[in-house]
């Protein structure tokens, strides 16, 4: 079980074929940690925004 954007280029070549594509697994949850600031870095904020995108889906 691979997260799509780590996936999606070999699953485009055909170097990786997706199995058990009617299996849904068992949720669970994603945390970011990191040190509390008055101002959060832009890498930090980049981070989170990217992992929100790839990881939360709605539904």
């Amino acid at each position: 079980m691979l997260a799509s954007f780590v996936a999606n280029a070999d699953l485009a070549t055909g170097r990786l074929v997706p199995v058990m594509e009617g299996y849904q697994p068992i949720s669970s949850t994603v945390s970011i940690i990191y040190p509390r600031a008055p101002i959060v870095p832009r890498k930090v904020r980049a981070f989170i925004d990217f992992m929100t995108t790839e990881f939360i889906q709605i539904t």
